[in-house]
């Protein structure tokens, strides 16, 4: 299998502006707030209404389609966010005066694709979208993108040329980033450093990324308890076991409390978590821990098929 860390790491923020029909705006409104609080069922069961209904413009209905994708991507439901990715990309084909929902939707496309271990697609559309981003001069974006196909150059071990891309992206930032954002490109800076063996430096990127996150989202988020788990995750790559351990630990308790423990981002951790536990001489445990996990996640990306179909936009 596939390293899971690398898999599971793309995690940008869905920040969409508020659009819609009067009708519609605050259930639309109401959407956007729990996703950016991690509560993604409860968006779904929204969504799915919204979505089947005749209330929303085409427009709507395609940024509702990539919304949902997200949040379907983020519970494990990988089919189902394809389908809906790929229903907001038919929405906007030749739409040329929202070409920048398009390159949202495709941003957020190429995430699932880099999720279930498919980069080249992934960097396909990412680059799609970076060509969109740059008409619009939209800065903060294209940091993000960039930082993006930094990470998938890393998964396909090419350390030079994600390093080219992260510095793309920090000459694309400007004051107005969020905290957010800055935690994500903290988290990519992670990445790299740790591919290079920068371990103290990966640990302080990882650490800012943390701190950056809660403070806009606390520690109740899935998010936080996944940054908990790279934190620990670094933390074992620098030989700190012990705060490798408690720190993973802690991690995946607040992804069990928000996101459930068949979420794909609890079950890495989890094998992350076993990783340091062998390392720490907990061998027994982290065997049976390893093994639980691996089985969980081999059913979680086997039974859906993933890759059968390939979206016709990443072959463009």
């Amino acid at each position: 299998m596939r390293s899971v860390y690398i898999l599971l790491f793309v995690i940008a923020v869905v920040a969409p502006h508020i659009w819609g029909q009067e009708n519609v705006y605050q259930q639309l409104h109401q959407i956007i707030l729990l996703e950016r609080q991690g509560q993604y069922a409860p968006a779904i069961h929204n969504l799915q209404s919204i979505t089947g209904s005749n209330a929303l413009s085409r427009v709507d209905q395609g940024k509702a389609w990539t919304l949902l994708g997200y949040a379907y991507q983020e519970t494990g439901q990988f089919q189902l966010a394809e389908a809906a990715f790929e229903k907001a990309l038919n929405t906007f084909e030749g739409d040329t005066e929202h070409l920048g929902d398009l390159a949202n939707a495709l941003n957020y496309f190429a995430g699932l694709y880099q999720t279930i271990g498919q980069p080249q697609m992934a960097g396909k559309m990412w680059s799609k979208a970076l060509d969109i981003y740059k008409q619009h001069e939209d800065h903060r974006s294209l940091a993000k993108t960039y930082a993006n196909l930094a990470g998938a150059e890393v998964e396909e071990n090419h350390l030079r040329a994600a390093k080219a891309f992260f510095s793309k992206a920090v000459a694309e930032t400007t004051a107005d980033l969020s905290d957010d954002d800055r935690a994500f490109l903290s988290d990519i800076q992670g990445l790299i450093d740790d591919k290079a063996g920068h371990t103290a430096e990966a640990v302080s990127d990882y650490e800012w990324a943390l701190e950056f996150w809660k403070k806009s989202h606390g520690e109740e988020h899935p998010f936080t308890g996944w940054r908990y788990v790279l934190l620990g995750n670094a933390y074992a790559a620098n030989g700190q076991l012990n705060e490798a351990v408690a720190t993973m630990r802690q991690g995946l308790e607040i992804l069990d409390q928000t996101a459930g423990r068949q979420n794909p981002r609890y079950l890495a951790g989890e094998m992350m978590y076993a990783h340091a536990l062998d390392r720490n001489g907990r061998r027994t445990e982290a065997a049976q821990l390893r093994t639980e996990a691996n089985r969980h996640l081999s059913e979680l990306y086997h039974s859906q098929c993933i890759g059968c179909t390939i979206s016709a936009w990443s072959l463009r």
